[in-house]
């Protein structure tokens, strides 16, 4: 895939933006180039380094698409900005719609073909080929026997040259422009130069190159006094060609790296531009090595310009071909340039050469294709086509734009000849490089030529490809023989398309025609006609066969015939069409299809223009057919120059087919008045009936309408008709002198008040008086918006005037209709722009009835009532009256509007709490109020009077967020006030205390750790009563005994989020109800642990003596929440509890009634075995980690009597015994694990130690830091540490002999009496004040109690030492047998951990 990389020209190129050295900086040579990096810049990545800032601008396809032949106005090399984009590998997709052989032409040059067999033979023994050239008149072969044969074009053989010597195969040849020299290169390193006119050789030399090696390439420049040479050993070297002599000079060694591919860039032949001349003075070259594409200029220096890394397999050939591209750079503007196509392995890159100077040539990166083979050639076809040589030796014909693979070709039969000899140099020994002779076995560059190569993307040039025996010539077909080639095969559709998109200008390839596009088209539209007729006979004649079912018939008809239109419509060509149907109009059948398949066309808008002919065949095959909507459709898509008016007009009359009429009258007599008038006569007739109207009268009514919208607003009703703006508003005007025309003497609307003025206002309005008022009121919007310009006011105020004179002053309407009009008035009143005007009696009656009336919706009737409040006109009315009918009528947001506007904020409140709408949004209204800076404290202190006074209702819409604005906005000490006035109401004062204490929201502040207690000296003064009122425990224990009425399923959870109640008064309220969670809570937090056992105990054997066999998982259900809240509690009470046999008591009872929930649930039900086993491996794991597991088994045997061991009543617990013995296995494992990682780990840290008290000290210090006197002058003591010290100052200092710096008994003393002697010993003092002060002032800043939570948390994180661990372990040595395992000893059974290790 390709992407856009270069989007527009830049006539300034600015060198420092793209790398480009001034012309005064050293140029840089070849070898060095050869000598750089190959790693720094390379094509081989998705983005080579340098190119990744360049500016995206245009892509290669729009390059191509600028193609053209045409006589350019004027040329100059310009830039493109440079860019690059990688392309993707080409998709298998690409090749599936490949016709194979239908874009090349491929022939063999039999004659030449022939010669060469013959010279072959062993009568002459010429050799097989091994290199060819062309040039204007002439084809030359090289031989392997030193041959040279000469052809002219008409395949005659001219010449046949040979030299006496023997100087092996022709390795290169190339011919001079006017053909009067040829020079050729030899495998064995001699170079000949021949006079073509006379046959005779000029010269032989034999020191133009590196000698022993071969010559690979030999070119002559665009200036044919130059040229290029190339040899085995990869040096390249200049050549001045003379009258008789050649004069050679090196520019590239190959000692430096070998070049193994050149190719000049040679102007086409038969163009002569003289903007193109400057290319050809300074013999651009371009040039690969092993891994480097470098383009160079011969004339007036050698100058390098362009380098680039080339990476690919070492196997692989550099590939470089060279085409001239016009380039449209303006409208009037086109460049041509040359695109220098390089590649290797299966990428291709593309860059475009821009002439600035003889010294500045500019390299624009502009695409490069990833393919999916390895190339073995790469060829320009002409600037838009490509063709390809893969491994396989098949030729893929490739559109650059589209990457669309064109063409594939196998071209194996040719078996073309490769120079694989001359790249290994074998006549000379193989003396070359082993990356020349890996390259050679690909070599085919010699058996391939161009001629005939141009710079327009409409000409192809003809490719020649030397064969063993043969040589053939391909070349791009001519788009007729293309189309040819297909119709031969009989593949009408495929040419069909093809010739489509040759028609449409889409075809890559696209040679034979013009530039002149109308002028192709029609060449195309007589080949497609042709085709056609053909595809039409080929597919009839077995249609008409005797045999064929008439089903199977009549389908293949309508294939065919669908077909032909398709094409034809794509054309554009009535005759053909025309053609067509006569051919097929003379069987009903075929026409009938012939004519459904053409509706189908147009309908789809791919055809306007018919004959009126087959038009009016058409429109009666409809109508027969009682198609209407497809035929008023299709006379809308059509040309009027294709219609039978007459016809159209009658068919359309006589089925109300009114869109058609209108399109008839707009488009072909631009009359827009008179399709109304005859849709309101139409229309009229049946309204004044006063009967229901049938479909096709709604139908009409709805056309007319929407008509009459377009018109009013300035739109045309039929898509394809254009009007312009002085054209609109005569429309306009007249339209509305139309529509209230006031007497019209042709009305038949029978009245029965007998008023007959403005006809045409009533039949719009009887007939639906609700959308006429929305057509004109989005008209009027249209008048103040988009044709403000122009006053349309008088017309506005004269509509209206007219329609309350007709509807509300007279009679004749209904109640429904009338209602519309009041709709239709308030929203225009109520408009910012409307300067419209009704009689103050008419607005009163209009607001009256916005309360009152029933058939407008209530929110509708509030909105058009606050809107008209909210205008200018709505306030003649008495505001205390409107307040008065809106508190009536429910209209809170007008009443509200009324209460806004007289600052009457508690008033409004009272509407937030009746308006069930806004109800959940009165918090937010009683913060904005609040908070306002608007409101007065006096406006504010008023309004939560209000909120006092309608707290019950404010707390019934949303306790939680009442009691949030209580404690946060409002006076804390009005709340126990509301919870004094709430008590008489419960529930209301349950709600409001429930969200004020249980909120997540209103947390408590932080309580000392080491005293529970608040600490509230640093908060503001509400903030500390706000605290006091969350913790006071009178409002906590008023919650908890409200909520023991109401929810006393939530009393626990409530208990253990509150803290500041008292328990013996809540214990009264948990034992009145009944709440035994909640009771056990409390007397565990009182220590009365048994009693809250008891409590929950007796609970679970009264479930468990009510279980029922047939009813498992409601017992489940009950007993598994139980005994898990059971478990946790004794869990938590063997941890406060003292007395271990008060503690075994407790998990003993519990290890009954489990046993007996085991053998209910097993003896009933296997569904619940998984849950049980859950809830048993919980129950253990808890046990284990408070009692004795000793205790545990013995106490299960000896509560087992005689009877119930005999009856088998132990195995009922063998589980539970296996269970306990896996834990205590576990347990010991655990333990002994961990053992023995604390002792490997001391081990570690003892080893250690002993390592570094052994290693060896030095001392870098030269002075005492006692006595600051030199250290060598006494005996010294070197501490671990590296501090060193005098032995008598250290002895004196110190009673035990430490290290004085280090010790950690000075660390914060004074010491002046040691160190007064020396000013370093003056700063450590200072240091070690300083760092008393600091800790002193961090300490005055902490009060009490955060000095006391410092402690607690320092406290709370000690440990004990490793020592102290071990000491406190039963046994700290482990002693292993010889037959224990290592691996046994951790083996560990997968059971959670359950116990402390100082709980061991």
């Amino acid at each position: 895939m390709m992407s856009s990389i270069i989007e527009d020209i830049d006539f300034d190129v600015d060198e420092e933006e793209y790398g480009i050295p001034l012309p005064e900086d050293p140029i840089p040579t070849i070898e060095s180039i050869i000598n750089e990096d190959n790693d720094s810049d390379s094509i081989g990545s998705d983005v080579p380094s340098d190119l990744k800032s360049y500016k995206i601008n245009k892509t290669l396809n729009e390059v191509i698409d600028s193609i053209d032949n045409s006589s350019i106005s004027s040329f100059g090399s310009k830039s493109l900005k440079k860019s690059i984009t990688t392309l993707n590998s080409l998709d298998s997709k690409t090749k599936k719609d490949v016709c194979i052989g239908s874009v090349m032409r491929c022939s063999e040059l039999q004659q030449i073909s022939a010669q060469i067999k013959s010279a072959n033979s062993e009568r002459i023994n010429s050799g097989r080929p091994t290199v060819v050239t062309i040039s204007s008149i002439y084809i030359a072969v090289g031989t392997s026997h030193g041959f040279i044969l000469l052809f002219d074009l008409r395949q005659i053989m001219k010449l046949c040259l040979r030299t006496s010597d023997n100087f092996g195969s022709v390795s290169a040849m190339s011919i001079k422009k006017d053909n009067s020299r040829l020079v050729c290169g030899y495998s064995r390193g001699s170079v000949t130069l021949w006079n073509l006119q006379s046959g005779e050789l000029i010269k032989v030399f034999n020191e133009l190159h590196t000698p022993q090696t071969s010559v690979l390439y030999i070119k002559y420049m665009s200036d044919n006094n130059f040229g290029a040479l190339s040899d085995s050993s990869g040096s390249v070297f200049m050549l001045e060609f003379r009258r008789k002599d050649i004069i050679s000079e090196c520019i590239f060694s190959g000692s430096r790296g070998e070049v193994l591919v050149i190719e000049p860039l040679l102007l086409p032949l038969n163009i002569n531009i003289d903007d193109l001349q400057h290319f050809n003075n300074i013999c651009l070259l371009s040039m690969a090595t092993v891994t480097k594409v470098i383009a160079i200029t011969l004339r007036p220096t050698i100058c390098v310009h362009f380098t680039q890394v080339l990476k690919g397999k070492t196997d692989t050939l550099p590939l470089i071909s060279w085409q001239f591209v016009t380039v449209q750079v303006a409208e009037d503007n086109r460049v041509i340039d040359p695109v220098l196509l390089f590649a290797r392995d299966t990428s291709v890159y593309f860059y475009q050469a821009s002439y600035k100077s003889s010294s500045k040539i500019l390299f624009t990166p502009l695409m490069n294709i990833n393919l999916d083979y390895t190339l073995h050639a790469v060829i320009w076809l002409n600037p838009r086509t490509i063709a390809a040589i893969n491994e396989s030796n098949e030729m893929y014909v490739m559109d650059v734009k589209s990457q669309e693979i064109l063409d594939i070709i196998d071209i194996n039969n040719i078996k073309m000849v490769y120079g694989s000899a001359h790249f290994k140099s074998l006549e000379n020994g193989q003396n070359v490089s082993p990356q020349m002779f890996a390259a050679a076995r690909r070599a085919c560059q010699h058996s391939i030529v161009l001629f005939n190569v141009g710079i327009s993307g409409t000409s192809s040039a003809n490719l020649l490809i030397l064969g063993l025996e043969s040589i053939h010539m391909f070349s791009i077909r001519n788009w007729s023989d293309r189309v040819d080639v297909l119709v031969e095969e009989n593949k009408f559709i495929k040419s069909l398309d093809l010739c489509l998109e040759f028609y449409e200008n889409r075809a890559k390839a696209m040679i034979g025609l013009t530039v002149k596009k109308p002028k192709n088209r029609e060449i195309v539209s007589k080949k497609m006609i042709e085709i056609i007729n053909k595809f039409v006979d080929h597919m009839l004649n077995p249609i008409n066969s005797d045999n064929t079912n008439s089903d199977i018939l009549v389908d293949n008809y309508r294939y065919v015939i669908l077909i032909a239109i398709k094409y034809c419509v794509s054309i554009e060509d009535n005759q053909a069409l025309n053609d067509l149907f006569e051919r097929f109009a003379n069987d009903s059948i075929t026409k009938n299809i012939f004519l459904d398949s053409l509706k189908t066309q147009i309908l789809n808008k791919k055809f306007k223009n018919l004959s009126p002919f087959v038009a009016k065949e058409l429109i009666v095959y409809l109508e027969e057919n009682e198609s209407f909507d497809a035929l008023e459709s299709i006379v809308a898509h059509l040309e009027i120059s294709s219609l039978d008016i007459h016809h159209i007009m009658t068919v359309c009359r006589t089925h109300y087919l009114y869109n058609a009429i209108i399109y008839i009258y707009n488009n072909a007599f631009d009359d827009f008045m008179t399709p109304f008038d005859e849709m309101i006569r139409e229309l009229e007739i049946r309204v004044c009936t006063g009967q229901l109207l049938d479909p096709e009268m709604n139908k009409l009514g709805d056309k007319l309408l929407n008509y009459l919208s377009c018109i009013l607003r300035g739109k045309c009703f039929v898509a394809n008709h254009i009007i312009n703006d002085e054209k609109k508003l005569l429309l306009i005007k007249e339209m509305l002198l139309q529509l209230t025309k006031p007497i019209d003497t042709k009305s038949r609307y029978n009245n029965p008040f007998d008023d007959k003025s403005f006809p045409n206002l009533r039949v719009v309005l009887h007939f639906n008086s609700d959308k006429f008022f929305k057509v004109l009121f989005k008209a009027f919007e249209s008048f103040d918006t988009e044709y403000n310009e122009y006053s349309f006011d008088a017309q506005q105020q004269k509509i209206v005037d007219i329609l309350m004179q007709i509807m509300i002053d007279n009679t004749g309407f209904n109640e429904q209709e009338i209602c519309c009009l009041y709709k239709f008035i308030a929203k225009l009143l109520s408009n910012k722009r409307n300067n419209v005007s009704i009689k103050r009696t008419h607005l009163e009656e209009i607001i009256d009835y916005l309360f009152v009336g029933e058939m407008i919706s209530f929110d509708e009737r509030q909105q058009l009532l606050l809107e008209l409040i909210q205008s200018d006109i709505g306030f003649v009315y008495d505001e205390n009256r409107i307040l008065e009918m809106a508190q009536n009528g429910n209209f809170f947001r007008i009443c509200e509007f009324i209460y806004i506007k007289n600052r009457n904020w508690g008033q409004n409140l009272f509407t937030y709490i009746r308006d069930v709408n806004r109800q959940s949004h009165i918090i937010d209204y009683i913060n904005q109020i609040i908070l306002s800076t608007n409101v007065t404290n006096e406006e504010k202190e008023a309004f939560i009077d209000s909120i006092y006074s309608n707290i019950e209702s404010i707390i019934e819409i949303n306790y939680q967020k009442t009691a949030k604005l209580l404690i946060d906005i409002l006076d804390i000490e009005k709340c126990h006030k509301i919870f004094t006035s709430l008590e008489s109401k419960p529930i209301v004062l349950y709600k409001l205390l429930n969200g004020l204490l249980l909120n997540p929201t209103n947390k408590s502040h932080k309580r000392d750790l080491s005293t529970g207690s608040l600490d509230l000296e640093l908060l503001s003064l509400k903030e500390q009563r706000k605290q006091m009122l969350l913790t006071d425990n009178r409002i906590q224990e008023k919650l908890l005994e409200l909520m023991s009425t109401f929810e006393p399923n939530s009393v626990f959870n409530a208990l253990n989020v509150l803290q500041d109640y008292d328990v013996d008064n809540m214990l009264v309220f948990t034992k009145k109800y009944v709440i035994n969670e909640a009771t056990a809570y409390l007397l565990e937090k009182s220590l009365q642990f048994e009693e809250a056992f008891s409590i929950l105990y007796n609970e679970i054997n009264d479930i468990i003596n009510c279980f029922d066999n047939s009813n498992v998982s409601k017992f489940w259900d009950q007993i598994e929440n139980k005994m898990i809240f059971l478990v946790d509690f004794c869990n938590r009470c063997s941890v406060k509890m003292v007395d271990t046999k008060q503690k075994e008591n407790l998990w003993l009872k519990l290890l009954e009634s489990m046993l007996t929930i085991n053998q209910l649930i097993k003896n009933s039900s296997k569904e619940y075995l998984d849950k049980l086993n859950q809830l048993m491996n919980r129950f253990i794991n808890n046990m284990t980690q408070s009692i004795n597991m000793t205790t545990v088994v013995e106490t299960i045997i000896n509560n087992l009597s005689d009877a119930e061991r005999s009856g088998g009543q132990l195995l009922t617990i063998r589980e539970l015994l296996i269970k306990v013995c896996e834990n205590y296995k576990y347990e010991e494992t655990l333990l002994q694990t961990t053992i023995n990682l604390i002792l490997r780990e001391l081990h570690n840290q003892l080893s250690q130690l002993k390592k570094e008290t052994n290693r060896a000290n030095t001392c870098r210090q030269k002075i005492c830091y006692i006595c600051s006197k030199h250290l060598i002058e006494e005996d010294i003591i070197l501490f671990h540490c590296k501090h060193c010290f005098h032995e008598k100052c250290l002895s004196i200092n110190n009673k035990d002999t430490i290290c004085y710096i280090c010790s950690n008994d000075n660390k914060f003393q004074s010491s002046n009496h040691l160190f007064s002697k020396d000013d370093n010993c003056q700063q450590n003092q200072q240091n070690i004040n300083r760092k008393q002060q600091n800790l002193n002032r961090k300490q005055q800043n902490l009060n009490i109690s955060q000095l006391n939570a410092l402690r607690y948390i320092k406290s709370d994180q000690l440990i004990d030492s490793r020592a102290n661990i071990l000491n406190q372990l039963p046994n700290t040595r482990i002693i292993l047998n010889s037959s224990d395992k290592i691996s046994d000893m951790f083996k560990l059974n997968l059971a959670p951990q359950w116990r402390k290790l100082n709980n061991c």
